[in-house]
């Protein structure tokens, strides 16, 4: 179990690292591409692609991952592929019934153009396949078959950006063929989980025609977990979905700065969530071993590995959104159009949501494992009823800093609600201590970093060279923090140590070294292993 999740997390790390440039460098083709109205429209569409998907996606992937990871060995191959049919059935009237629904709203109650229209057939074809494609997914992180996932999301991801600086060398600055890209990727995306189901049908040994373990309760227990688990995320979908964007459209469309809110808005968020996308991407591999776990009872296991996760996903996550909130007017002066720097404020308070998320992500992962849903429903529907008043309340006078600030305290009080609630009420364990330390060592390097990136840019006047010398200075004074302030214990230090096999052979005794070295604490810490 250890060893699968540790290659997961390395998998996820290696996918993160591979996309890093390309995941950045889509944002930037889009501003230079589009402008400032363009990049505006261009989110209000692809929110909207992501709205569709939350709708018809709400109830399948979570159920699917969850119950195929608990009960995973226990039946026989045949049984769980049948699973994998019925959701593609099921998962085909849903996304048929959020079609015909969206498009009778778009067309008839919305007073669109005919441009608007073709374009917004366009995202129903993206969001068709990416519908089918996430239920695939599903199944196979179930199996924690990662390795598969991760080729399609590398392949989608480069068609994409190829598709992009196709467009870009070409000079075409149409939203039309930027979203036609887009759609197109998420064509490649399904065709790619389409052969990596395949590829694991065909490698599973056969089993036998009976149940390993009775089924006691499963159906109950699955209906009861996919109700609430439903009704939950149509609430959550509100709070952290973004639907601000639409309500901007709404208060603003009638008003001249309209194109211009939407497109700090929305370039704001693109941004904001980046820094936590490794957290994010290696939390995704908890679910199933989580889910495993509580199946099997072994709650201490869950605990230890849960402390681990977290003391990791923050010292990752945490230390690129304060980088991030300090060096964000050199950041965007540099890699986008100038008319897009009032993006910094909006940018800014997107982050700190971010850098709570990056804590609470592993939480994130245990609360459906831990059968958490109940609370979910419950805390869904409070936030979702003061997000909404909050959207009424302050995007008519504030626009796209509003919208920004709902954002910060409802994703915020999430992330913190989370966390009490799996690490405190549910006494699965929280490393209080080293997670603040981790918070502390991030907030003094990125107070140093500003102070220095303020002389650095008077002196020299230069966003580039202020940029490139925060990020490199205060990484290294960051690595300098964790070792002092003792942030890593002996289990994040087995689990680095477990990583060296997925390191180069030639690198391993460097690497050794460097854990050494960070995670060196007190003498009853257990020596390297050789």
């Amino acid at each position: 179990m250890q060893q699968v999740v540790v290659k997961n997390v390395v998998i996820q790390g290696g996918v993160f690292t591979f996309n890093f440039l390309t995941s950045l460098a889509i944002p930037v083709l889009l501003a230079h591409l589009l402008g400032r109205d363009g990049v505006g429209r261009y989110g209000y569409y692809y929110r909207l692609f992501d709205w569709l998907a939350a709708i018809a996606l709400f109830i399948m992937p979570p159920i699917l991952i969850r119950y195929v990871a608990e009960l995973r060995g226990q039946y026989r191959i045949s049984k769980t592929w049948n699973l994998l049919k019925k959701s593609f059935w099921l998962q085909g009237m849903i996304t048929l019934l959020v079609v015909f629904g969206s498009t009778l709203y778009f067309f008839g109650i919305l007073e669109r153009s005919r441009t608007d229209r073709v374009l917004f057939m366009i995202i129903q074809l993206a969001f068709g396949c990416y519908s089918f494609g996430r239920i695939g997914e599903s199944f196979i992180k179930g199996y924690q078959a990662y390795g598969r996932v991760a080729i399609a999301g590398i392949i989608s991801t480069i068609a994409r950006f190829m598709g992009l600086s196709i467009l870009f060398s070409m000079k075409e600055g149409s939203l039309f063929a930027a979203i036609l890209v887009f759609s197109g990727s998420q064509m490649i995306y399904l065709l790619s989980i389409l052969f990596a189901l395949v590829d694991l049908w065909r490698s599973q040994p056969e089993m036998g025609n009976e149940p390993i373990a009775e089924e006691t309760n499963l159906r109950s227990r699955m209906f009861e977990y996919g109700t609430s688990m439903a009704i939950a995320s149509l609430f959550s979908m509100v709070t952290w979905n973004f639907i601000e964007v639409f309500f901007l459209d709404y208060f603003w469309s009638d008003k001249s700065g309209y194109a211009a809110e939407l497109a700090y808005y929305t370039l704001a968020i693109s941004l904001a969530m980046f820094p936590v996308r490794l957290s994010r991407m290696s939390s995704e591999t908890l679910l199933p071993a989580f889910s495993e776990l509580y199946g099997g009872r072994e709650l201490d296991r869950l605990s230890r590995g849960y402390e681990t996760a977290t003391v990791l996903s923050t010292v990752i996550g945490i230390f690129p959104c304060v980088m991030a909130w300090v060096l964000a007017p050199s950041l965007l002066a540099v890699l986008f159009p100038l008319e897009l720097l009032p993006t910094v404020i909006p940018f800014r308070l997107l982050l700190i949501p971010s850098f709570f998320l990056a804590i609470s992500y592993p939480g994130g992962a245990a609360l459906p494992a831990i059968e958490g849903h109940r609370f979910f429903l419950k805390w869904a529907v409070m936030a979702a009823l003061v997000n909404l008043v909050l959207d009424v309340w302050l995007i008519p006078k504030w626009g796209a800093v509003g919208a920004a600030a709902v954002n910060m305290l409802l994703q915020t009080a999430g992330s913190i609600a989370s966390i009490l609630y799996v690490g405190i009420y549910r006494k699965i364990g929280f490393p209080l201590m080293r997670v603040a330390r981790s918070c502390g060592a991030a907030i003094m390097v990125g107070f140093l970093a500003s102070g220095v990136s303020l002389l650095v840019r008077r002196l020299n006047g230069s966003n580039f060279f202020c940029l490139i010398l925060g990020i490199l200075g205060g990484t290294l004074l960051y690595i300098y923090f964790l070792r002092q302030w003792q942030i890593f214990g002996n289990n994040e230090r087995q689990f680095f140590i477990r990583c060296q096999r997925f390191v180069p052979t030639r690198w391993q005794p460097r690497f050794l070294v460097l854990v050494a070295w960070i995670s060196a604490l007190s003498e009853n810490i257990e020596p390297l292993e050789k």
